[in-house]
């Protein structure tokens, strides 16, 4: 059964071409505590996560409201949170994601949902390069 399911796979692949094509690139998540300069080319699979980016957020929305009256603050902070809705989103997801890969330093940048860390570098083409290269 196994063996069926290998050439079933590897007929597949050539009928699809997908085994002439350009190797994947896989996800890459780059992970940072403050605004940083990110190398990398137009890379889809790139997405970056500001982890304290929600916390500045959060600290600017209470100096803006600290004095207000209360139902100034309470309209100013729910205009501030749907106009930041998406932003607080992706950084809290990203804090989920930091805890999941027990990162231990920014920046971090990801290769495969944490198969490969990278610590305190900010090139993603030249670590990309290494990672294809079998440096996992």
């Amino acid at each position: 059964m196994n063996k069926f399911l290998f050439i079933l796979a590897l007929l597949t692949l050539f009928i699809s071409g997908d085994c002439f094509a350009e190797p994947l690139i896989p996800l890459i998540e780059v992970f940072v505590s403050q605004p940083l300069d990110i190398h990398s080319s137009d890379n889809p699979n790139v997405k970056i996560y500001d982890i304290k980016d929600a916390d500045r957020l959060l600290d600017e929305i209470n100096n803006t409201i600290h004095l207000a009256s209360a139902s100034e603050a309470e309209e100013i902070a729910k205009h501030f949170i749907l106009s930041h809705q998406q932003v607080l989103m992706n950084d809290y997801y990203g804090e989920m994601l930091a805890n999941q890969y027990n990162l231990t330093a920014y920046p971090a940048i990801v290769f495969d949902h944490g198969r490969t860390i990278f610590y305190g570098k900010t090139n993603i083409d030249n670590l990309l390069q290494k990672y294809q290269g079998g440096f996992r």
